[in-house]
C-alpha cells in the first residue's frame, strides 16, 4: 500500500471517528468506549500497514512524513488513555448511587492520562525525561508543604474511597454528631443532608478520624427505644400490654422485627420497663418515638397507671366518657346516665367486631386493647386504614344513617368494647335538642380528626354533613324533623 493510500486511510478513520464523537455526545459510557475503541482499532491497522510503531517512531530528522507520524503517534496514546479512562468509569460508575462518587475513577483517568503523556514524551518525541522528573521533585516537595491540609483530604478520601464504609444515598452518623444522608462525595469532602434540612461539609480528613455509623447498611431499618417508669404498685404485666398497644397504635413502629419490652429495674418505690423497637428509615424514629411515648402516657393515664406530680389527678376512671371528645359537651348527670347504659364485649386476637357490609346502628368504643380497621378495595386487596384503641370510637356514621359498614374492624390484642346503642340514645336526644346539636357538633370534630371520610363513608344517599342535625333528629325520632321546621321528611331507617 502506497503511503498516499495509507494517509488517507488515516484521514478517513480520523473523520469517521469525529462523527461518531459528535453523535456520542449525547450517548452514555458505552457509546464513548465504542467510538474510542474503533479509532484506535483504526490507527493501529494503519500502524500495522506501515509497519510503524506508537513506541519506536521513525528516528533522526523530522521530516513532514515524520511529523504525520509523531502526529498519529501521539494521537494513539491519546485514544488509548481515554479508552481506558471510560473503561474505568464504567466499571466504578455503573452502579446508579455510585456514579457522583467519582473520587477514585477521577484518581485513576488522571493517573492514565499523565501515564499517555510521559509516554508520548519519552517514545513519540524523544525528550529526556530525567531532567523534567528532578524538576517536579522539587516542585512537589513545595506544593506539598503548601497544600498540606488539601493534600491530606486528598489522601484520606483516597483511603475512604478504598474501605468504602458508606455509599452515595447512605444514612451515616459522625462521631462529632453529624447525622443525615450522603448527598455527594469529592475529592475533598463529603456532603451530608442532616434531617434539620441543612448542608454539612465535611472535610475528607475529618471523615477518616471520625467514628462512622452507617445507619443504612446492611438496611435502612433503625431501632431506637425509651424507658417508662411507673410506682411499684403497678402490676408489670398490665404496664407491658399497655406499652404494647401503644406501639401498635403507632404506625411508623414495625410489627416484624418484633418490638421488645423488658422490665430492668424493680426498686422499693418505682419499676421502670425498657422498650426497644424498629422504624423502617432514619427519618421515622423522632416522629415515631414521639407517638409512641403520647400512647404510652394516655393508655397509663386512662387505666389508673400513671402517677402525676403535685396535685394533678388522672382520668375519672369511675366515668371514661368525660375524657372523650364525642362526649365533651355532656353534662355530669348525662355522662352517669349514658355510661350505664353500655354493655361490654369481650374479644380475643383475631376476633372481628364487625365485618365490612354488615348493617348495624351501634356506637363502639375502645375500653381496653387494640382494633386494626381494613377494607376491601374493588380490586379484592386488603387495605389496611388505621387502628384504634383506649378511648377511640367507631361506628358514628352508621348510627346516624343507618349505612352498611364500609370497614372491617378486627382485634389486634385482647380487646375490650362498650357499645352503644341507637335505642340508649334516643332518650336523652328526645329530652334536649341541644344535646342533638352538641352531639352533631362532636360528631363533625371526631369525623375530621379521625379521618372518617378515609376510614367510614356514608352510603351514596347521603346528603353530606352539612345536613347532618336534620338527619340525625330524623333517624332517631321523625316528629322533630317537623318540629324543627325541616320541609322534608326523612324516614326512619
Amino acid at each position: 500500500m502506497s503511503p498516499s493510500s495509507i494517509l488517507l486511510f488515516i484521514g478517513v478513520a480520523i473523520g469517521i471517528a469525529a462523527m461518531l464523537a459528535a453523535c456520542v455526545r449525547r450517548g452514555g459510557l458505552r457509546w464513548r468506549i465504542g467510538a474510542a475503541g474503533a479509532l484506535l482499532t483504526a490507527l493501529s491497522i494503519a500502524f500495522l500497514l506501515t509497519g510503524g510503531t506508537p513506541l519506536l517512531p521513525p528516528g533522526g530528522r523530522v521530516t513532514s512524513h515524520g511529523a504525520l507520524d509523531q502526529l498519529i503517534a501521539g494521537l494513539w496514546w491519546l485514544l488509548a488513555a481515554s479508552g481506558l479512562s471510560f473503561v474505568v468509569q464504567y466499571t466504578l460508575g455503573h452502579d446508579g448511587r455510585s456514579r457522583q462518587s467519582r473520587l477514585m475513577s477521577d484518581l485513576l483517568s488522571a493517573g492514565t492520562y499523565l501515564g499517555a503523556l510521559l509516554a508520548v514524551m519519552s517514545f513519540v518525541l524523544k525528550l529526556p525525561l530525567s531532567g523534567l522528573v528532578a524538576t517536579s521533585g522539587i516542585v512537589a516537595v513545595v506544593l506539598g508543604l503548601a497544600l498540606q491540609s488539601t493534600l491530606a483530604d486528598l489522601f484520606s478520601g483516597i483511603a475512604v474511597g478504598v474501605e468504602q464504609p458508606f455509599r452515595l444515598g447512605d444514612s451515616i452518623s459522625l462521631g462529632d454528631g453529624i447525622e443525615g444522608s450522603v448527598s455527594q462525595i469529592n475529592w475533598r469532602s463529603i456532603r451530608i443532608s442532616t434531617d434539620d434540612d441543612d448542608v454539612a461539609i465535611v472535610p475528607n480528613s475529618a471523615v477518616a478520624k471520625a467514628r462512622i455509623v452507617n445507619r443504612s447498611f446492611p438496611t435502612s431499618r433503625r431501632g431506637a427505644g425509651f424507658e417508662i417508669t411507673t410506682g411499684v404498685s403497678a402490676d408489670p404485666e398490665r404496664v407491658r400490654d399497655l406499652i404494647a398497644q401503644a406501639l401498635l397504635l403507632t404506625p411508623a413502629v414495625l410489627e416484624r422485627p418484633a418490638p421488645s419490652i423488658n422490665l430492668v429495674r424493680l426498686g422499693m418505690k418505682t419499676s421502670t420497663q425498657k422498650v426497644h423497637f424498629f422504624v423502617d428509615s432514619p427519618k421515622q424514629l423522632g416522629q415515631a418515638k414521639s407517638v409512641a411515648l403520647r400512647h404510652v402516657r394516655t393508655l397509663l393515664l386512662q387505666a389508673g397507671l400513671l402517677e402525676l406530680p403535685g396535685n394533678a389527678h388522672p382520668t375519672d376512671q369511675a366515668n371514661p366518657l368525660s375524657s372523650m371528645q364525642l362526649f365533651e359537651s355532656l353534662t355530669a348527670e348525662q355522662l352517669d346516665c349514658l355510661s350505664g347504659t353500655f354493655t361490654a364485649r369481650e374479644m380475643a386476637v383475631g376476633d372481628a367486631l364487625f365485618q365490612q357490609g354488615d348493617f348495624d346502628t351501634n356506637l363502639y368504643i375502645v375500653a381496653d386493647g387494640v382494633l386494626e380497621v381494613s377494607r376491601r378495595g374493588d380490586d379484592g386487596a386488603l387495605e389496611i386504614g388505621g387502628r384504634i384503641g383506649p378511648g377511640d370510637y367507631i361506628g358514628e356514621i352508621g348510627l346516624v344513617t343507618g349505612a352498611s359498614k364500609e370497614v372491617s374492624a378486627v382485634a389486634k390484642t385482647r380487646t375490650v368494647v362498650q357499645i352503644l346503642t341507637k335505642e340508649t340514645l334516643e332518650p336523652l336526644l328526645k329530652s334536649s335538642p341541644a344535646l342533638a346539636q352538641a352531639f352533631e357538633a362532636s360528631v363533625k370534630r371526631g369525623y375530621v380528626l379521625l379521618e372518617r371520610g378515609r376510614i367510614v363513608r356514608p352510603a351514596a344517599d347521603a346528603r353530606g354533613i352539612t345536613d347532618f342535625l336534620p338527619r340525625l333528629r330524623a333517624f332517631f325520632h321523625p316528629a322533630t324533623v317537623a318540629a324543627a321546621g325541616v320541609e322534608r321528611q326523612i324516614p326512619d331507617r
